[in-house]
């Protein structure tokens, strides 16, 4: 290299293979141990000493599960007692959200479970739920800082005093141009500068004037990162005169590095820290590990301190560590990230949840109603919150907490939440622990688990014989379908013992059952009857006979019926019922099938055995007396 040429991104190569640090590998020598069979006894011991193991593990993980959901809950209630909380933006700006969304990030350093969600979780609580204004790179130096570190200048020669590395060469020691570099792109600035004052030590003349320079701008942009006080504009224009001063000395050091040709090693090392300084892309491309190259990029080639920006300049750089989900965070690509954490359900449920509510991730806007029997296609993020739920009910038997989470899934909430009950209704749950899973359900405003719910209560009360509770469980659901199916059961039965059962008068929704509501309609004409309320019976019978749900044969058993009204010698039908009933009698009496009913009923309402014809002729001769007789109307 002669006197006038100056280092280039073209030694860039050779310059890394003066750098690079010797590595030392540590081999163990193999142990062989003489293992005896254990006893019975032992096998004994040990057996209980890894099931308690395990139980202490599962424990651990259950109570990590439990906690996780109470912050999940304590999110919930945040949002849902304030509607205007829901849009993205409101979130960000409403500290009781972000104060409850970074206690995730704390969980998980309290559980051993949670251990390996912990860097995962500093990263994005830095980067989407900050709880303070700090300089976005500054934050994410420090979490880098916390994960990879890097050793400082003291460490670094007590590391290289401790494995004798130390390389008295022309660079000095090996170390010093790695870590000052990493330590400049991470922004560690006066890490950067301890090491490079300690560098002088190597240098002299033109070279440590370089360094004195180099120093002195790092100093002076730490001085404005430090004063940085969320103006953004203020910054940049800081900044632009800062790197301004930087390229101004560009043929400075050029000619400076470049009459040292005794020490050109040493001049590469030290250009290429300068190089950094003023921003080229393809040297700093070069410089240490992904995360330390987006943030060298985005402090010195293309300053920045908004979250679009930062992962604009993530995606752009060279993902050279694609395994690593916090590449993929930074890059606010959260479907790769999840897929690198390989199936997580709860990192998916509670991390994924966080990024949707704040605005982070996208997810597609709820415009189908709630699914009924057929699910809609919703975004990833919701099948494993789905999945997590399972997972909690199958293993912790969580399943209020279950609820809760699903009830998040968009419109497959309530037929999600119907398949985790299961079909029947969680048989081997107790009525008290369905019944506080209903009252979730209306909590949560999900009408068809409600229903749903109320419909398996009333089928386990059913088969318990029940009919009384059945029905009200029914009438809740509105399961129209299984009161009709009473109703039917308790008609066959009336006709063959003449007697109701316990049948529920008392609620409205049970009259949407076609066939229950004539199930009750029959129920008060018979208590008219039986308590010689004859108008009201009359107006009853006469509905009755109007219904078209009808059951088979209650024409024959309404007429029959009706016999005692038309034995008072007061009217209480008009000519034209009277006329009504007479047609009704003509097709009974008619009836050769029907004879044999005709006798037994009778038998069963009078308690008096008579032939058919002889019931029909008592049923002709009242009609006979009333149609001569009956008003037009009946008052």
């Amino acid at each position: 290299m002669s006197n006038n040429s100056s280092p280039t991104d073209s030694d860039a190569d050779e310059r890394d293979s003066y750098i690079e640090l010797d590595s030392e590998t540590e081999t163990g020598q193999q142990q062989t141990q003489t293992v005896n069979k254990p006893d019975t006894s032992d096998q004994d011991l040990l057996s209980q000493a890894l099931g308690s193991i395990s139980q202490q593990k599962n424990e651990s993980k259950e109570q990590f599960y439990r906690a996780s959901y109470k912050i999940f809950a304590e999110l919930r209630k945040l949002l849902e007692s304030n509607p205007s909380k829901l849009s993205p933006d409101a979130m960000m700006e409403d500290r009781d959200v972000i104060v409850t969304l970074s206690q995730f990030a704390e969980m998980t350093h309290d559980y051993a479970e949670a251990e390996k969600y912990t860097r995962i979780w500093d990263l994005c609580q830095r980067l989407y739920f900050p709880m303070e204004n700090t300089h976005l790179l500054c934050s994410v130096r420090d979490w880098l800082n916390d994960y990879e570190p890097l050793p400082n200048v003291e460490d670094a020669r007590a590391q290289d005093q401790d494995e004798d590395l130390e390389e008295h060469n022309a660079i000095g020691p090996t170390w010093i141009w790695e870590y000052a570099r990493r330590h400049l792109l991470r922004g560690n600035f006066s890490e950067s500068t301890e090491i490079l004052t300690f560098a002088l030590d190597f240098v002299d003349g033109q070279q440590k004037k370089a360094i004195n320079s180099i120093i002195d701008m790092i100093t002076e942009l730490d001085d404005i990162v430090s004063n940085y006080n969320d103006c953004g504009t203020l910054f940049h224009e800081k900044w632009a005169a800062w790197s301004v001063r930087c390229n101004a000395k560009d043929l400075e050091y050029k000619c400076a590095l470049g009459k040292s040709d005794d020490k050109v090693a040493i001049s590469e090392e030290i250009w290429a820290v300068y190089r950094i300084l003023v921003g080229e892309d393809r040297l700093i491309s070069l410089e240490g590990t992904y995360f330390e190259v987006v943030l060298g990029t985005a402090w010195f080639a293309k300053p920045q301190i908004s979250l679009s920006t930062l992962k604009s300049t993530a995606q752009r750089v060279q993902n050279t560590s694609n395994d690593d989900p916090c590449s993929f965070l930074l890059m606010g690509r959260f479907d790769d990230a999840f897929d690198e954490t390989g199936g997580d359900v709860w990192l998916h449920t509670h991390l994924g949840y966080a990024l949707i509510i704040t605005g982070h991730m996208e997810a597609s806007n709820e415009t189908a109603a709630n699914a009924i029997d057929k699910e809609n296609v919703l975004d990833p993020i919701y099948y494993s919150i789905q999945a997590y739920a399972q997972m909690i009910v199958d293993d912790y038997d969580m399943l209020e907490e279950a609820i809760h989470y699903l009830s998040c899934c968009q419109s497959n909430k309530e037929i999600w939440i119907k398949q985790l009950l299961g079909d029947p209704i969680l048989p081997s749950k107790d009525v008290d622990r369905v019944q506080a899973l209903l009252d979730i359900a209306a909590q949560c405003g999900l009408s068809q688990v409600e229903q749903y719910i109320h419909s398996g209560l009333g089928h386990r009360f059913e088969k318990q014989h029940k009919i009384r509770q059945a029905t009200v469980e029914y009438g809740k659901a509105q399961d129209l379908k299984s009161l009709d199916r009473l109703a039917h059961a308790e008609f066959s039965g009336y006709l063959r013992a003449g007697t109701l059962g316990d049948v529920v008068t008392d609620m409205s929704s049970l009259h949407n059952s076609p066939h229950y509501g004539i199930l009750i309609q029959y129920h008060d004409f018979r208590h008219h009857l039986s308590h010689q309320e004859w108008q009201e019976a009359s107006e009853a019978v006469l509905l009755l006979l109007k219904n078209e749900h009808l059951p088979t044969k209650f024409e024959t058993v309404l007429l029959i019926d009706v016999l005692q009204i038309l034995k008072e010698s007061k009217h209480y039908f008009s000519a034209k019922h009277v006329i009504q009933l007479i047609n009704i009698y003509k097709q009974v009496a008619h009836d050769t099938a029907n004879q044999d009913f005709i006798a037994k009923y009778y038998k069963i309402i009078e308690k008096q055995e008579l032939a058919s014809n002889i019931i029909t002729a008592k049923i002709r001769e009242r009609l006979a007396y009333k149609a001569a007789t009956a008003p037009t109307t009946v008052c």
